[in-house]
């Protein structure tokens, strides 16, 4: 009968044991969790959605500087932001190996921002032209947001062709 009274108590205690340890666990992984969302929406809200862009290392252009029939730009506004498409490339030779990127620079500042930036395959520019410009096409999606809250900006497309690589002043302001 002692022996069976041991047991019990024994068991209690384990039992009684556990549950604290449950407890304790159930909270700790609540509280991981609760930390890991707020550090990913901290991280999320922070990132900007441009980045620094080094434009002293790029050859500066203007766009009536380049030959006739060689930039395409279009612009497409909406509540949202605008939408920036065409194409950049160099008539005295194809398009080989070719990177093209958006890039603003606000008014008044020093710091042009890189944005990201599809590459768009223009198969009729190489029917036109004869050689291959495929790769010249680009577009961009400028969210409003973005324009708020740096004000008005210059728009340059930045051109990595055939080992060039050049800055080129669309001649645009946007967001005004």
């Amino acid at each position: 009968m002692k022996d069976n009274v041991r047991m019990e108590r024994m068991n209690q205690r384990i039992h009684d044991d556990s549950e604290p340890k449950k407890k304790w666990i159930g909270y700790m992984m609540l509280a991981f969790l609760l930390v890991f969302l707020l550090l990913s929406a901290a991280l999320y809200f922070e990132k900007s959605y441009w980045t620094d862009f080094p434009a002293e290392r790029y050859e500066m252009a203007d766009v009536a500087s380049l030959d006739s029939g060689t930039v395409g730009l279009s612009m497409t506004s909406q509540a949202e932001g605008i939408l920036v498409e065409g194409y950049l490339f160099d008539l005295r030779e194809p398009t080989r190996t070719s990177s093209k990127s958006v890039v603003l620079r606000p008014s008044g500042a020093e710091v042009y921002f890189k944005l990201p930036t599809m590459m768009v395959k223009r198969h009729d520019l190489t029917e036109r032209f004869g050689q291959q410009y495929d790769g010249a096409g680009f577009a961009a999606w400028i969210p409003a947001s973005e324009l708020r809250k740096y004000g008005p900006c210059r728009l340059y497309i930045m051109d990595e062709d055939n080992g060039k690589h050049r800055l080129v002043d669309m001649g645009e302001e946007l967001g005004r």
